[in-house]
């Protein structure tokens, strides 16, 4: 019974989709020939055939295996199958969930806010990103905690009062994070302010409120312990006198070389024939070393993407669309109304706000933009005119001009604020503005607003303010100050209060107010199920292909082979199992199929990914080219590094005998059609020429004597020849402190984030969110 539960589940998922696409209607097209093919790259038509019919069979096996894999996966969930790793560990004990989960709603909100304010996109790579933060902040607490508990770092209810309100007494600064929130009207701290919202939220009757103090505080005294944790740290730094002197030397003795280089690239990688022998034995001398060694599981996948692109009706039926749209705009009588209900991105923007600027504009970030080349054509248009469709950065727009306004106005002003629904301290408010108004001139305008303004941010420089655009004020303010005559004083009333405002620039330079309509060149369903069929053709053909090879690296071989007689690019995704991060890929889904084909059970060079994975505007078929395990490494797990290194040593063989012994630069040189070149040459920075070869640098620094040339030297670009023509001593110093100081600033500003790093491996940090998420233990 065990054996039959085990094998009905794990073929109960395809079963049951496979019963439902044949049971039912409700499948699409695309995704009934998607199921067909991916049996028939499994070899399984004929049993496809059976069960067709076998429909009341099917019905009963489906069932047992639904139960069997429902319960299977209760044992699994339920910690039958192994240890519980949850969303990770650290020092073999599982992250905190609550913690976790109370760090990522954190983090979401700060960046969700910081996007809108930089009117960016926050979507699920995002959110993806800021669970990242959350987790490395919440590793990062784990592990300081256990740090801070071994050396007694504590913060005591005085030390928090005298940290959190920048007690001057106890040796505390102001936060600054704190100040920027609390200062009075002179750009002040303002303690009391601070002290007063603490006291607000402490006795909120608002439980939402009060736990907002307490996260805070929390924070606040975590940030404090760090802080003496690191101040700990940097006690313990320290350079010598002999580091600082080697440091010296290293820069500041330096060498005059001559060289000649023969390149690797001379020779085509394909001219040099490797066989599994040689790679195995460079792997038996040479596999101690750094670049044989890991500290976790690594997939290298091979992949190809089939884009997916409009086709040629696809772009007819969007020029008809087009000239629909354009020819509507024209004749359109409320812009409003015909943009929301014809634009991707129904956004209509009245008045001054909806102005627009050219790209690289420095209002850029705050309004809408228009391709630089359209700068003429939008300054120079009548209000009314429709122009388009163009494309900008992607995206085609028919925009009509509504309206100009000035590219830059200076203005100065005074506020007399007022607290909104307060008649009482309005009324006060614009008696005081009135007698204000009664005296005020071009020449006490500073002294006034010096004396009575509530513009913090203005206040400092008379109330001016410089260069800005009418849509950035609020409407009143920005109306005035784009209409009034330069020089007049007016009195305008805002939502912030009552303003005294006197123009004193405005640009005659005008920037469009633009109504505008979004499209985009849409790919037809037709057309995706016409790049998938594709997707499904060639994959089918290559699992046909490397159905009876039985070595992996030949499946890989003829996987290359075919994509590139398409016409396809290559690429490699490098995926480790201590990293849940994934490069060059679009959507989350995308990323866990490729996770999933590389850290499958039993995994194997020239295991084929099971169907196209769509990645949004694309379809990618994959391979797995090479399995690295931290335990037990084979050659055959570097194969790739391997042949590089193995190529790159047959030809520096190849290059050296030729020039055998010969150690005039001059008639080597002309023997190969090369040059000799001049440099000098210091330890600190093992470059020569355009190339970083430290072995070589090293040789030359090894006690040759000047005048003296080298026999053939292996580098990591070429081979060199080089003579030594001189060899300029460092300078002596009295002492060394500036280099002392230097080193002991750059390990400093280093220390933190090496710390940390340290701390991971020393606590054995694993990332398991990915693998939690696709059902994969690691």
């Amino acid at each position: 019974s065990k054996l039959i539960f085990s094998t009905l589940g794990k073929i109960s998922s395809t079963l049951f989709c496979f019963l439902l696409s044949i049971l039912s209607n409700k499948f699409s097209n695309v995704e009934s020939t998607n199921y067909l093919r991916t049996l028939k790259l499994s070899h399984k038509m004929a049993i496809i055939n059976k069960i067709r019919d076998k429909s009341v069979l099917i019905v009963v096996v489906i069932g047992i295996a639904l139960l069997a894999f429902i319960l299977g996966d209760w044992k699994s969930f339920s910690g039958g199958n192994g240890p519980q790793v949850g969303y990770g560990t650290v020092d073999g004990e599982m992250i905190d969930e609550k913690m976790f989960s109370t760090a990522i709603a954190n983090f979401e909100q700060q960046d969700q806010q910081q996007a809108q304010q930089s009117q960016r996109e926050y979507g699920q790579k995002e959110r993806e990103a800021s669970a990242t933060k959350a987790f490395n902040y919440t590793v990062e607490s784990t592990i300081l905690k256990k740090e801070f508990e071994a050396l007694g770092i504590r913060v005591s209810d005085n030390e928090f009062e005298g940290y959190f309100y920048g007690d001057t007494t106890q040796g505390f600064t102001i936060l600054p994070d704190l100040k920027q929130g609390f200062t009075d009207s002179t750009g002040r701290f303002n303690d009391k302010a601070l002290r007063q919202r603490v006291e607000q939220l402490q006795n909120s009757e608002n439980p939402e409120e009060r736990k907002s103090w307490d996260d805070s505080k929390k924070y606040y005294v975590e940030q404090r312990e760090r802080e003496k944790y690191f101040t700990i740290i940097n006690q313990g730094i320290y350079v010598t006198k002999l580091e600082a002197k080697q440091e010296y030397l290293a820069k500041e003795t330096k060498k005059e070389v001559s060289f000649i280089f023969r390149n690797y690239a001379e020779i085509p990688d394909t001219d040099i024939k490797v066989t599994d022998s040689d790679m195995e034995n460079y792997y038996d001398e040479h596999k101690n070393e750094a670049k044989f060694k890991t500290k976790f599981n690594e997939r290298i996948l091979n992949y190809f993407d089939i884009p997916i692109m409009a086709s040629q009706n696809d772009t007819n039926d969007f020029r008809v669309e087009t000239a629909k749209i354009l020819t509507g705009f024209k004749s359109a009588k409320n812009d409003s109304v015909f943009v929301m209900n014809n634009s991707e991105a129904p956004q209509y923007l009245s008045g001054a706000r909806g102005a627009a600027v050219p790209q690289g504009d420095k209002n850029a970030q705050s309004f809408a933009t228009y391709p630089p080349q359209f700068d003429t054509v939008f300054k120079t248009a009548s209000i009314g005119q429709v122009v388009g469709p163009y494309n900008d950065n992607g995206v085609m727009k028919i925009s009509k001009v509504t309206g100009f306004t000035p590219r830059a106005i200076t203005a100065r002003h005074i506020l007399f604020s007022v607290p909104q629904g307060d008649a009482a301290a309005e009324a006060r408010q614009k008696k005081l503005a009135d007698s204000v108004m009664a005296i005020i001139n071009k020449n006490n305008f500073e002294e006034l607003v010096s004396k009575y303004s509530e513009d913090p941010g203005s206040k400092a420089d008379g109330g001016k303010m410089t260069d800005f655009l009418e849509g950035t004020m609020v409407p009143e303010f920005g109306k005035y100050t784009a209409e009034a005559p330069i020089g007049k004083i007016g009195l305008v009333k805002t939502y912030f209060g009552y303003h005294i405002i006197e123009v004193l620039e405005r640009s005659s330079e005008k920037y469009p107010v633009l109504a505008s309509v979004q499209m985009t060149l849409k790919t037809s369903d037709q057309t995706f199920e016409d790049r998938q069929q594709t997707a499904d053709d060639l994959l089918y053909e290559i699992d046909d292909k490397i159905a009876n090879k039985k070595k992996g690296r030949d499946k890989v071989a003829y996987f290359d082979t075919l994509a590139k007689k398409e016409g396809y690019l290559v690429r490699t995704l490098s995926l480790n199992d201590k990293n849940p991060m994934i490069n060059g890929f679009v959507t989350p889904n995308a990323e866990d199929k490729m996770f999933q084909l590389a850290f499958t059970e039993d995994v194997e060079v020239g295991q084929l990914i099971g169907s196209p994975v769509k990645d949004k505007d694309r379809y990618v078929l994959a391979i797995v080219s090479q399995v690295r395990n931290k335990e037990n490494p084979k050659w055959e797990d570097f194969e790739d590094l391997l042949k590089s290194e193995v190529i790159r040593e047959k030809k520096a063989k190849k290059f050296m005998e030729e020039i055998g012994k010969n150690t005039d630069l001059a008639s080597i040189a002309k023997k190969f059609n090369i040059n000799v070149t001049d440099a000098e040459i210091n330890f600190a920075q093992p470059q020569l020429g355009q190339g970083y070869e430290p072995e070589v640098i090293g040789a030359l620094f090894s006690g040759l004597e000047d005048g003296k040339v080298t026999k053939p030297l292996k580098g990591l670009g070429g081979v060199y020849v080089v003579k030594i023509k001189k060899t300029n001593k460092a300078p002596d110093v009295a002492n060394y402190t500036e280099q002392i100081e230097t080193l002991m600033q750059t390990k400093k500003s280093s220390m933190g984030s090496e710390m940390l790093q340290a701390l991971k491996e020393k606590y054995v940090v694993v990332d398991n969110r990915r693998f939690s998420r696709i059902g994969i233990r690691i």
